[in-house]
Protein backbone atom coordinates (compact mmCIF):
# COMPACT_ATOMS: atom_id res chain seq x y z
CA UNK A 1 0.00 0.00 0.00
CA UNK A 2 1.50 3.66 -0.84
CA UNK A 3 1.87 5.38 2.35
CA UNK A 4 3.43 8.54 1.36
CA UNK A 5 1.74 9.93 -1.76
CA UNK A 6 3.24 12.71 -2.44
CA UNK A 7 6.56 10.28 -3.04
CA UNK A 8 4.76 7.04 -3.67
CA UNK A 9 6.57 5.23 -1.09
CA UNK A 10 4.89 2.00 -0.11
CA UNK A 11 4.49 0.78 3.29
CA UNK A 12 6.81 -2.59 2.33
CA UNK A 13 9.80 -0.30 1.56
CA UNK A 14 9.43 1.77 5.33
CA UNK A 15 8.95 -1.53 6.81
CA UNK A 16 12.43 -2.57 4.66
CA UNK A 17 14.16 0.78 5.84
CA UNK A 18 13.18 -0.15 9.51
CA UNK A 19 14.65 -3.53 9.69
CA UNK A 20 17.75 -1.60 7.56
CA UNK A 21 18.43 0.10 10.76
CA UNK A 22 16.06 3.64 10.41
CA UNK A 23 14.97 3.53 14.13
CA UNK A 24 14.25 7.10 14.67
CA UNK A 25 11.85 9.24 12.91
CA UNK A 26 14.17 12.30 11.37
CA UNK A 27 17.13 9.14 10.09
CA UNK A 28 13.69 7.48 8.45
CA UNK A 29 12.25 10.72 6.59
CA UNK A 30 15.42 11.00 5.48
CA UNK A 31 16.55 7.46 4.35
CA UNK A 32 13.18 7.64 2.27
CA UNK A 33 11.85 10.63 1.89
CA UNK A 34 8.70 9.51 3.22
CA UNK A 35 7.03 12.46 5.38
CA UNK A 36 9.09 15.36 4.01
CA UNK A 37 6.83 17.00 1.74
CA UNK A 38 3.46 17.73 2.93
CA UNK A 39 3.62 15.38 6.14
CA UNK A 40 0.75 13.70 6.24
CA UNK A 41 2.03 10.24 6.98
CA UNK A 42 4.68 11.19 9.70
CA UNK A 43 1.79 9.94 11.75
CA UNK A 44 1.98 6.50 10.15
CA UNK A 45 6.44 6.72 10.22
CA UNK A 46 6.04 7.25 14.03
CA UNK A 47 3.55 4.43 14.71
CA UNK A 48 5.57 1.94 12.70
CA UNK A 49 8.28 2.99 14.52
CA UNK A 50 7.23 2.26 17.99
CA UNK A 51 5.75 -0.89 17.17
CA UNK A 52 6.44 -3.97 18.93
CA UNK A 53 10.27 -4.62 19.59
CA UNK A 54 11.11 -1.21 17.29
CA UNK A 55 13.17 1.41 19.27
CA UNK A 56 11.69 5.02 18.06
CA UNK A 57 13.81 6.44 20.39
CA UNK A 58 17.70 7.27 21.49
CA UNK A 59 20.37 7.78 19.80
CA UNK A 60 20.82 8.02 15.43
CA UNK A 61 20.99 5.27 13.74
CA UNK A 62 24.68 4.72 13.01
CA UNK A 63 24.93 4.27 8.98
CA UNK A 64 26.96 4.50 6.09
CA UNK A 65 26.57 8.12 4.66
CA UNK A 66 26.10 6.04 1.44
CA UNK A 67 22.78 4.53 2.17
CA UNK A 68 21.67 8.41 2.21
CA UNK A 69 22.46 8.89 -1.31
CA UNK A 70 19.97 10.80 -3.43
CA UNK A 71 18.00 12.04 -0.44
CA UNK A 72 17.56 15.42 0.00
CA UNK A 73 18.54 16.85 2.96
Amino acid sequence: MIVCVCRRISDSKLQQAVADGYLLLPDLMRATGAGTDCGGCVSYLARLLDGPGQAGAGEPADLPEASLAGVDD
